[in-house]
């Protein structure tokens, strides 16, 4: 195990380039590293704060950069998915630093996050319903749920983790009330759904299935007391 070990360090070492190493240099714990060469893991973890962290800084100037950074980091045009890693990224050098990083603490900050997103209705319907998350994915689940829209022609979706085949339509249309900005939305891509064809764009609110669409095609839906949702049949 510790030979493994050894040889995981010296390939990790050896990938790195030569600012890397200097980078790494300033740092008093490269030298007790390199004196065993037997922990790839803390290797692996200096590395991550040295670059993402200020040139030779002190640790309480790295912690203070890598609570800024954190709290600055938004989900932008993103899909939750992409979104994801970036902001494992982001906790993982926030524990790196000495932060506090409880269990619960991740999926409480990206919901957080999301507050300020285009999936700020679905974060405020969880908060009015008092839901709580064990982890960033039941978050993404939260937030990728849809809605059901009464007076909507059309399926709409924002969400990339329920689409597939994502495609342009020469049958464009612009949405009103329903995009994260105070006017219309022009939308020329539909999507492959469950539920069937569905004009899709990152910039919409959120996920919204049409009534009528869904009476047309003959799909039933009933309401989910327990869990509070509509379910489509």
């Amino acid at each position: 195990m510790e030979l493994g070990r050894s040889r995981i360090y010296a390939i990790t070492r050896g990938q790195l380039s030569t600012s890397s190493v200097a980078a790494l240099s300033a740092r008093p714990q490269l030298k007790m590293l390199d004196r065993s060469r037997k922990d790839p893991l803390q290797l692996k973890n200096l590395i991550v704060v040295v670059h993402l962290t200020p040139y030779c800084a002190s640790m309480d100037r790295c912690r203070t950069f890598a609570r800024e950074r954190f709290q600055v980091i938004e989900i932008g045009t993103d899909s939750l998915d992409d979104f994801k890693p970036r902001f494992a990224a982001a906790t993982i050098v926030i524990a790196l630093v000495g932060e506090e990083m409880s269990a619960a603490r991740p999926a409480d900050e990206f919901f957080h996050t999301l507050e300020r997103s285009r999936f700020a209705e679905a974060i405020r319907q969880a908060q009015n319903f008092e839901r709580q998350f064990g982890s960033v994915q039941n978050v993404v689940i939260e937030a990728a749920k849809g809605g059901l829209d009464t007076m909507a022609s059309e399926h709409m979706f924002s969400s990339g983790e329920a689409v597939m085949n994502v495609r342009k339509t020469d049958k464009k249309v612009v949405l009103h009330g329903m995009d994260a900005g105070s006017s219309g939305l022009f939308v020329d891509e539909i999507a492959d759904t469950k539920f069937g064809e569905v004009y899709f764009s990152q910039e919409m609110a959120s996920n919204f299935l049409s009534f009528a669409k869904l009476r047309n095609e003959d799909k039933g839906t009933k309401y989910d007391v327990a869990g509070d949702v509509v379910v489509v049949l």
